[in-house]
């Protein structure tokens, strides 16, 4: 995975730099390229496609875009969420990439003041796609390293007090998460109990992937975790993550980031 995910990042960069030095001429065709490699490589992929999903994309530009008389002078109304952020983003560079033109009509509407087409390429790189590709490198590397390969797997020692420990903080935290009232999205709730209730089923078999048990127990706790609901949930989802990471070492990586 390690390896793999170092050939993708260097793929990456490399791309990312011939976008950033492209003129008006080769534009597209560089960006289309980046496209390409965020879209078809194994590592990448899963990433990016569920990242520009994100986004009603012919939605947002209804509102998002804002066009005003005079050159560069249009507004972009971005997301506060920065995968949403993310995501408008992606979908832009899919648009610019599909027409030779569309990159420096958008510069020109909303970056640059220039009439050059080449400034305008040159004003677009600088202010909107080479932090936008830094932003979105930092979040591949954020989550390429937290998604286990998909033919690990993991046997745990149902005789031990660390797995009974898990067990039980499982158990505890379903029940305190299914009496809350509180929470504000029902149908959200509801599927974060139907992943921690498989996670258990996937613990205690004698053998489970590991792959598996991250989209359903690593998820649902990193989840819980980030939204941040009630200070006795979230003392429980502390104990729920500090017994699986003991319980599965590399499972450390699944909670990098959160504050433990």
């Amino acid at each position: 995975m390690a390896e793999a995910l170092d050939i993708a990042i260097e793929d990456y960069d490399a791309l990312t730099r011939h976008v950033a030095s492209s003129d008006h001429r080769m534009f597209a065709g560089n960006l289309k390229r980046w496209l390409r490699h965020l879209e078809t490589d194994e590592t990448l992929a899963p990433i990016t496609k569920r990242l520009a999903g994100r986004i009603d994309f012919d939605e947002w530009r209804k509102s998002g875009l804002i066009q005003q008389n005079g050159m560069g002078l249009g507004q972009i109304k971005f997301p506060d969420d920065n995968q949403d952020r993310l995501s408008v983003q992606i979908n832009l560079c899919r648009w610019m990439a599909e027409e030779e033109d569309n990159g420096w009509q958008f510069a020109h509407t909303f970056f640059s003041a220039d009439r050059s087409l080449d400034r305008n390429i040159e004003d677009l790189n600088y202010k909107f796609f080479e932090p936008f590709s830094d932003d979105l490198r930092r979040h591949i590397l954020r989550n390429a390293r937290v998604i286990p390969a998909s033919d690990q797997y993991v046997s745990l020692d149902h005789n031990s007090q660390g797995y009974a420990d898990l067990i039980s903080s499982i158990d505890r935290l379903t029940e305190a998460l299914r009496g809350l009232n509180n929470y504000d999205d029902p149908d959200e709730k509801s599927q974060r109990l139907a992943e921690l209730e498989a996670g258990k089923l996937l613990a205690q078999a004698p053998r489970t992937r590991l792959e598996a048990l991250f989209h359903t127990l690593g998820i649902a706790l990193r989840k819980l975790k980030e939204k941040t609901i009630d200070k006795a949930i979230d003392h429980l989802l502390d104990q729920a993550i500090n017994y699986i990471i003991l319980a599965i070492p590399t499972a450390a990586a699944w909670f990098a980031g959160l504050p433990l």
